[in-house]
C-alpha cells in the first residue's frame, strides 16, 4: 500500500469558514454595514464551516489510514462553533437593543 495520506478538503474549508465567520462577525463587517444587515452573512458561513468540519471528521474517522487533516477539521469545527455562539450572543444583544429602543 502507499504511504501517502490524502488530506480531506472539507477540513481546510472548515477552518477557513470558521476564521472568515469570526472575522466577519467581530471584525470589519459589523462596524461598516451595521449590526442588523451584517448578521446573516456570518451565520451562513459559520454553519458551512460547522458542516464541513463534521463531515471531514466523519470521513477521517471511517478511514484514518487513508485520510489526514483531523487537526484542521477539529480546529475548524471548534472555531465555527464558537463563532455560532458569538453570533447568538450578538443577536440577543441586538434584539434587546431593538426592543429597548421601541419602549
Amino acid at each position: 500500500m502507499d504511504d501517502i495520506l490524502i488530506r480531506v478538503p472539507n477540513a481546510t474549508r472548515s477552518l477557513v469558514f470558521g476564521l472568515c465567520c469570526h472575522l466577519l462577525l467581530c471584525g470589519a463587517l459589523i462596524p461598516l454595514v451595521g449590526g442588523y444587515i451584517a448578521a446573516f452573512g456570518p451565520l451562513l458561513v459559520a454553519f458551512a464551516g460547522l458542516m464541513a468540519g463534521i463531515s471531514a471528521i466523519r470521513i477521517i474517522m471511517k478511514e484514518p489510514d487513508v485520510y489526514t487533516g483531523m487537526g484542521l477539521a477539529i480546529a475548524g469545527t471548534v472555531i465555527s462553533g464558537v463563532s455560532l455562539f458569538a453570533y447568538g450572543i450578538f443577536s440577543l444583544l441586538m434584539c434587546t437593543g431593538l426592543i429597548m429602543s421601541l419602549v
